[in-house]
């Protein structure tokens, strides 16, 4: 793992990504390290990374010494708050690049069939990773109609720890309405979890993607698409909760989300980006996709030309649907293609016609 011990400070930890004092605010570690699995630049290692880079505004590591010394020895867990469906996938693209470490996600069942869950196991699928590839993350399904199934899920979980890994939990399962809110609720099992794979519980809070007000659906990517900024607390070892009881070591997890990062009554929302809005907007409409792709496109056309893959340039030049090679890799991305160009995008790129491009 690379130290982040020399890396500028903010005052309150240390700024490994979205900092001004580094080359490229630290993001060309992550685009290396998405770019590693194919060997080669390709579509994934491309949108990824963009999407990283245009939702997270920052990474801070609040106590440096205990992280580099928890994640350089073992994989840790991951204990945070939850305020948007995707911050997860934000969330392991930069620390998997950070600490060199495959990360394990819990999620819900109900998410595998839900266009995120196929956006993401789809890019696990990209036939031509270079050999022995293990891909940067791995999904954990958690069924809440078979309570019991949570077993083998944590048995699973400590074995992936065991080998190296590092796992993250939403500890309340559900996202909030609001930047003002407290977690308050953490399971014994996901206590137990870190115990029995004997890994420091590494508190994690995501900040700036909720108003302060509440707000009427959960969102799933931040609200108005702003920026968040993901803290890194002080990892805690196996032994500080040893002693405690149950309910003691519980609170003790979560008084150490509610501490990390700004205190939850006075953080706000970050900046909104109205051109990015207008944008994403403009091009769901004129090509007919959806609004979630539509964010994926347009996070994609931000990378500068010389940052796109071959295969992502095509894409954004409007190669659509049945115009990619009856390959393996031609059928993978036509599904993407599919995705993000949708009904019309693919003849308005090549009329030049396409607004919001």
């Amino acid at each position: 793992m690379q130290s982040i011990m020399n890396q500028d400070t903010n005052g309150k930890g240390r700024i490994v990504l979205g900092n001004t004092g580094l080359p490229d605010g630290g993001w060309e570690r992550v685009k290396r390290h998405w770019t590693r699995p194919a060997g080669e630049p390709w579509l994934i290692g491309d949108l990824y990374p963009a999407l990283a880079r245009r939702f997270v505004r920052s990474v801070t590591i609040e106590h440096p010494e205990s992280f580099d010394e928890a994640t350089g020895r073992s994989g840790v867990l991951y204990l945070a708050n939850h305020q948007n469906l995707l911050e997860s996938l934000f969330f392991t693209t930069v620390m998997s690049a950070i600490t060199d470490r495959r990360i394990g996600t819990m999620i819900k069942i109900w998410i595998r069939d839900h266009w995120i869950g196929r956006m993401l196991e789809g890019a696990t699928r990209y036939p031509e990773f270079a050999p022995g590839t293990l891909f940067p993350y791995q999904l954990f399904y958690f069924n809440d109609a078979e309570p019991r199934s949570i077993f083998r899920l944590l048995y699973d979980m400590r074995n992936f720890m065991l080998l190296g890994g590092s796992c993250m939990v939403h500890v309340e399962g559900t996202r909030a309405f609001s930047s003002k809110h407290r977690v308050t609720k953490i399971s014994d099992s996901v206590i137990r979890l870190a115990a029995d794979a004997g890994v420091p519980i590494i508190p994690v809070r995501f900040s700036g993607g909720l108003p302060a007000e509440e707000v009427e659906r959960k969102p799933i990517y931040p609200y108005r698409l702003v920026a968040q900024d993901i803290h890194v607390g002080q990892a805690i070892e196996p032994g500080a909760l040893a002693d405690l009881p149950m309910k003691d070591r519980k609170q003790y997890v979560l008084d150490a989300i509610n501490g990390t990062g700004p205190d939850p009554d006075t953080e706000r929302l970050n900046q909104v980006d109205p051109e990015f809005e207008r944008a994403v907007q403009s091009w769901s409409e004129e090509a007919g996709c959806p609004e979630e792709f539509a964010v994926l496109y347009q996070a994609l056309r931000g990378l500068a030309a010389d940052e796109r893959s071959k295969d992502t340039q095509d894409l954004l030049n409007g190669r659509g649907t049945s115009e990619w090679p009856d390959t393996p890799k031609g059928q993978w991305m036509d599904e993407w293609a599919g995705r993000l160009l949708g009904e019309q995008g693919s003849q308005l790129l090549s009329i030049g016609r396409g607004q919001g491009r």
